[in-house]
């Protein structure tokens, strides 16, 4: 059993035996309670690990798109200025990393889009699983 659900747990019983609830530790059914809230802890913790992982992802392509952005700025500022080579070398340069910036921005953009829809299910079933702890 993990650290959080141990500790949490523990803290439960404490708050129950403060209160004045009697709490039987070795009745069959107060293990096979701890052992489900135990689980559902477990099965919480894990998901908002998940959760965390999802919100670290979209901040890095956020970040990501905000550059890719900052570079497109720059490679029209270039073009403009290139405007009376007509189609040198540098231009097409400029014009191929300005198609690959696009391709990145919405690749990125559509990973931001499925993180978020993760993320939306991944808070249903979180607030769930929280329901089904709370006592």
């Amino acid at each position: 059993r993990n650290m959080f659900s141990a500790s949490i747990f523990k803290q439960m019983v404490q708050t129950a035996h403060g209160a004045g609830i009697g709490i039987d530790l070795n009745a069959p059914e107060f293990a096979a309670q701890a052992t489900k809230l135990a689980a559902l802890y477990d099965k919480y913790a894990a998901k908002r690990s998940k959760q965390t992982a999802l919100q670290r992802q979209q901040k890095t392509l956020t970040r990501a798109n905000d550059t890719l952005a900052k570079n497109q700025e720059r490679l029209r500022q270039n073009l403009e200025a290139l405007k009376i080579h007509g189609s040198s070398k540098l231009a097409n340069r400029y014009m191929n990393d300005m198609n690959n910036d696009e391709d990145e921005l919405i690749r990125n953009r559509k990973q931001i889009q499925v993180a978020e829809e993760k993320l939306l299910a991944l808070d249903e079933t979180l607030s769930a699983t929280t329901s089904a702890i709370e006592i």
